[in-house]
């Protein structure tokens, strides 16, 4: 995909068109692929120039994540989402990535099984009510300048990967909780809705239940919110459950290669399913 607005429409339309989220969401994300140059995306056009189909690569170190899979509905079953996963594969093997891991619809699960990749943990979609901006957030705070070190050495523990390019757009809005002086948690809030949550393992009642609110509140999009916590964070989801979020569905993380090096009892939700 050219890293031009043109371009980012086009993707956006094709998502958007074929039945996935809206505007506001899908634009957004595809501006950060453009802007991000450890972001590929890829489009499919077909004989009359328009975008049918969709993939996007990013690179953590040795860490590849694909995204975005998407193939207008009229056109699926002819392997262009074969082709399209292959294309963001192969540029991730160029770039020196040793594992690449994905979070798979049920249509892209077939395919990606028989690319080799094998479910590893599962995000769980549950949705939930917003709060009021006003709500009491302590003992979480904004982050400041002089914070951004800590939160990119916390995502890289939690994640197993340096994505200190991908958190950097965002971590000026940023909410942490530090514990005995070093962050423990944070949030942090993303344009095309929702907010990337992480807390370390030791958290009290007081602590994640003023998370909780954080999400609800900070990473609200219109009357509600949608979190994505990992299969093994028995934490999150029991206490989302005890608030009233309605569980939709399960989300397999699959991956390439080696098995991940990651906290997922530490993931609340991810800065989307397209970015991990």
């Amino acid at each position: 995909m050219a890293r031009t607005p043109g371009a980012v429409l086009e993707a956006t339309t094709c998502v958007v068109d074929g039945g996935w989220g809206n505007y506001r969401q899908f634009h957004a994300i595809f501006s950060f692929y453009a802007a991000n140059r450890r972001c590929s995306a890829f489009l499919a056009r077909d004989g009359e120039d328009r975008v049918v189909a969709t993939s996007v690569a990013t690179r953590y170190g040795h860490t590849g994540w694909i995204g975005h899979v998407f193939v207008r509905p009229d056109l699926r079953g002819q392997g262009l989402g074969t082709r399209m996963t292959a294309v963001a594969q192969a540029a991730l093997r160029r770039a020196g990535c040793e594992r690449i891991v994905l979070a798979a619809t049920a249509l892209g699960r077939r395919i990606y099984e028989r690319m080799g990749f094998q479910v590893e943990s599962s995000y769980h979609e549950m949705r939930g009510t917003a709060l009021p901006k006003t709500v009491e957030l302590g003992p979480w705070r904004p982050l400041l300048p002089s914070d951004h070190e800590a939160l990119v050495a916390m995502d890289s523990e939690v994640y197993g990967a340096d994505r200190a390019a991908v958190l950097t757009p965002f971590q000026d809005y940023a909410w942490g909780l530090f514990r005995v002086g070093r962050l423990a948690g944070a949030v942090i809030p993303v344009p095309w809705g929702g907010a990337s949550a992480l807390l370390l393992p030791g958290a009290n009642e007081t602590e994640t239940a003023a998370l909780v609110r954080l999400i609800r509140s900070v990473g609200a999009t219109g009357s509600e919110v949608i979190v994505y916590p990992a299969d093994e964070n028995h934490q999150a989801l029991d206490l989302l459950a005890e608030q009233g979020f309605e569980e939709l569905r399960t989300v397999p993380r699959m991956v390439l290669g080696r098995p991940s090096d990651w906290m997922p009892a530490a993931v609340w939700n991810p800065l989307s399913l397209g970015l991990g």
